[in-house]
């Protein structure tokens, strides 16, 4: 909030705490938000976990669900759909997921593994960053016509907090050659922004240029995009339509909130 208050003093910023592994805490911010009544133009669904922070011995949230995969991509599908009213009538308004290439580990989705506690554990990172993607597209291709645009943006490498737990060879490695996470948040400023996005397909975005010209910039790259718009084609699964459907009708059921669907159909 200070760093908001610093570049815009005129600025009114208010802060809600969100908990994206708790349905419980994802509805009663979105209740606040409707107290604010407020419209909503720009929603990005950046909050995040990777596998090492996972508690390997729980796995499981109080709701029943993987804690990542209910942290990365479930909860940001309850919140979107709790605040649909708001992000129409902020129309012309975008969704934007933040993924990651490592969606591409995941060809195969199991969709019920994410109910499950894993012996030996396996992660659900790539899964997790598949479904933002297949949601960002599905969200896209219901909403377009309401003025709500979805897209996804794969960041790439970025040296930011989440290395925190690392270790200092770690760290170090990855401040040398990974983006800060300044430059990552002026390209995902920049397609916020951006009129083109507005209109056409959901896109796949990145933060490295080069990225549509081979995998490997996907993650790193020797330039940052900048306020560059820098899209590529994501893997099969993340194109794969009926499989955008099946996840959707999946998450209805798990979220238990299957009633909403009217609002995404007005």
């Amino acid at each position: 909030m200070e760093w908001v208050r610093e570049r815009a003093p005129e600025a009114e910023v208010q802060c809600l705490l969100l908990d994206l592994s708790s349905v419980a805490s994802v509805q009663a911010f979105t209740e606040q938000y409707d107290r604010l009544d407020l419209p909503l133009s720009c929603l990005v669904c950046n909050a995040g976990m990777n596998s090492s922070r996972q508690d390997k011995r729980k796995q499981l949230t109080e709701d029943g669900f993987d804690e990542l995969f209910q942290t990365n991509y479930l909860g940001h599908f309850l919140l979107v759909k709790l605040l649909l009213k708001h992000l129409k009538e902020g129309a012309p308004s975008r969704v934007f997921q933040v993924t990651s290439v490592m969606h591409r580990s995941a060809p195969n989705p199991d969709w019920t593994a994410c109910r499950k506690r894993r012996e030996p554990f396996k992660g659900l990172y790539g899964t997790s960053k598949l479904a933002q993607i297949l949601f960002a597209r599905e969200l896209h291709e219901r909403l377009c016509v309401s003025g709500v645009a979805s897209h996804a943006y794969n960041p790439g490498g970025v040296y930011s907090d989440i290395w925190r737990n690392s270790s200092r060879l770690m760290k170090l490695a990855s401040s040398a050659i990974m983006q800060s996470s300044d430059s990552a948040a002026a390209a995902l400023e920049a397609a916020i922004l951006s009129p083109e996005l507005q209109c056409g397909p959901s896109l796949y975005l990145n933060g490295y240029r080069g990225a549509g010209l081979s995998r490997i910039f996907e993650y790193l790259g020797p330039l940052a995009t900048g306020a560059r718009l820098v899209p590529s084609c994501p893997s099969p699964a993340a194109l794969d339509a009926a499989l955008g459907r099946e996840l959707w009708d999946l998450s209805e059921r798990w979220m238990g909130e299957a009633e909403l669907d009217r609002a995404f159909s007005e």
